[in-house]
């Protein structure tokens, strides 16, 4: 288990009192949550992924709970609690999340969703606002890397079934060698790896009929760039949880390798409670920022 130095303690503290500020600037509302889920909820909403739960049974009742790996499946089944709903509804929350591979992994993060809202405006509005805390944190030199669920779907459907989950790992990981194997090396698919940039990488949508897509990110960067915020297209951009199913997007920093922030839109997500209601989201990783 870390311990936290006073600096490290610092930052943080510094990064909760900013997130307070630019969220509730931009009109959302705090949401506290447990720190716990019960686990058939983590199950329905994140798979195979539910396997690095660190789970325990409520004395009470009996039934398997766990620490909540990610505050979107949390904030859905709040949602579903409420009698009375007004949407568009904003939260924004700050706190832990904890993941158990081989040791208990505690991360912090500080993200915004919005439900009931199923425009490109609100997916807008999920990265630039968390674009601003990154700037009021002193992060520039950022990027984010915007895309869309339907794309590797729609290649997935050439795949047979028993390599997809290679095949959709291999995009996530931007593993070139491995799809050229399954694609050719010249292929559309692997191409699409190589080929992130600005609003010409969309033309390549044409040729699996998803002009409607490009539509959508073209929209959606014009939105970015009016809002100063730099960004690039990738077509094969897949997020880690399963949920997504629409815009989805990662921050980087030039001097990280790895992202510190991400969410997308998540509109089948409600149906693990029951319910139907899109929904939009995302979060800094505060975890990766500590000086």
């Amino acid at each position: 288990m870390k311990i936290y130095t006073r600096e490290e303690s610092e930052f943080y503290r510094t990064a909760v009192i900013t997130a307070v500020e630019v969220f509730e600037k931009r009109g959302f509302n705090y949401l506290y949550l447990p720190v716990w889920e019960p686990l058939s909820i983590q199950e329905k909403a994140l798979g195979e992924l539910s396997r690095n739960s660190l789970t325990f049974r409520d004395f009470e009742t009996g039934d398997p709970v766990a620490l909540r790996l990610d505050f979107t499946t949390q904030v859905v089944r709040y949602v579903s609690l409420l009698r009375e709903r007004n949407f568009p509804i904003r939260f924004y929350y700050v706190g832990p999340v904890f993941e158990y591979t081989s040791r208990l992994d505690q991360k912090e993060e500080a993200g915004v969703e919005i439900i009931g809202d199923r425009s490109l405006k609100a997916d807008c509005e999920v990265i630039i606002v968390l674009w601003e805390l990154l700037n009021k944190l002193g992060f520039d030199d950022l990027t984010v890397s915007v895309g869309h669920t339907s794309v590797v779907e729609t290649i997935l459907l050439e795949v047979e079934q028993s390599k997809k989950n290679e095949v959709k790992t291999a995009f996530r990981e931007k593993n070139i060698t491995f799809l050229s194997t399954i694609f050719g090396q010249d292929s559309t698919p692997t191409n699409l790896v190589i080929k992130q940039g600005g609003y010409e990488v969309l033309e390549d949508l044409e040729n699996y009929n998803l002009q409607e897509v490009a539509l959508q990110l073209e929209e959606v960067g014009k939105t970015l760039e009016a809002e100063g915020v730099d960004f690039i297209f990738d077509l094969t951009e897949v997020r880690d949880f399963p949920y997504y199913s629409g815009i989805v997007f990662e921050i980087f920093h030039k001097r990280m390798g790895s992202p510190v922030g991400g969410g997308g839109r998540y509109d089948r997500l409600s149906a693990i409670v029951g319910e139907e209601f899109p929904a939009t989201g995302g979060a800094v990783y505060l975890s990766k920022l500590v000086p």
